[in-house]
């Protein structure tokens, strides 16, 4: 998005990318694109991924193994950010249909970049 925004900004042509441009909403325009999925991977810590469509939000936690143990299976938590914006009630268990096709979108979101190999795949 940050590219896509400095490439309108500038009148410079944007590489092939899915960013789209904040230009609108910095501008104050009121924008809805609550049709678009985000996918993201952070390795801080404890290795994770997630997806944000519309109000729902999926998390994967890949937890590391501990000396001398077996590596404990990955988990999910699934938040509604916009009823729980600070994710503290992780409602996975209540929607698991949910968690299933997010889970599903998200591994289609993964690349031969990602960070993470998925080893339920």
């Amino acid at each position: 998005d940050v590219m896509s925004t400095l490439a309108e900004l500038t009148a410079q042509p944007c590489p092939e990318t899915d960013g789209r441009s904040m230009l609108p909403c910095l501008s104050g325009e009121k924008v809805n694109d609550i049709d678009r999925s985000l996918y993201w991977e952070f390795g801080e810590g404890i290795t994770r991924q997630a997806i944000l469509k519309g109000n729902w939000k999926l998390i994967r936690f890949f937890p590391r193994a501990q000396k001398n143990k077996k590596r404990p299976a990955p988990y999910m938590e699934l938040y509604n950010v916009k009823a729980d914006p600070s994710e503290e009630d992780d409602v996975a268990g209540r929607y698991p249909e949910r968690v299933s096709q997010l889970l599903q979108e998200m591994r289609g979101m993964m690349d031969e970049n990602s960070l993470i190999r998925d080893p339920e795949a």
